[in-house]
C-alpha cells in the first residue's frame, strides 16, 4: 500500500498599529481575510513595565544595566519628537490646502448654507 500526503496552505498574515491604548497587533488567517481572528492590545504601561523587568535581579537594577535600560527611555523621547513634528507638518498642510480651497474653489453649495 502507498502512502499518501495531503499539502494544504495556510495564508497568515499580521500587522501592527500603534494608537493612544498602546501597540494593537492583528493575526488575519486564511485567504483573503478581511477581518482578524485574533487581535491583541499591549498597553504602553506594562510594554515599559516589561522592559525594565527585564533588567531587575531582584528589585533593582544593577548600575552597570542603567545604560542599557535607559535606551528605551531615549527613544520613546526621540519618538515623542518625531510624532509631534509630524502632526504639525500634517497640520500645516491641511491648514495650506484649507487657504487654497477657500481661494480658489468655494466650498460646492455654499450659497445655501449660512
Amino acid at each position: 500500500m502507498g502512502w499518501k500526503s495531503n499539502t494544504t496552505q495556510l495564508e497568515i498574515d499580521t500587522s501592527a498599529y500603534i494608537d493612544e491604548r498602546g501597540v494593537e497587533v492583528s493575526v488575519y488567517i486564511g485567504a483573503n481575510a478581511c477581518e482578524p481572528s485574533i487581535e491583541t492590545v499591549f498597553d504602553f504601561e506594562k510594554l515599559i513595565e516589561n522592559h525594565f523587568e527585564s533588567y531587575t535581579i531582584g528589585d533593582m537594577i544593577r548600575p552597570i544595566d542603567i545604560p542599557d535600560a535607559e535606551l528605551l527611555i531615549i527613544k520613546l523621547e526621540q519618538m515623542a519628537k518625531y510624532a509631534r513634528n509630524m502632526l504639525q507638518d500634517y497640520a500645516a498642510e491641511g491648514e495650506e490646502d484649507e487657504k487654497l480651497r477657500g481661494e480658489t474653489d468655494p466650498a460646492p453649495n455654499a450659497k445655501y448654507f449660512a
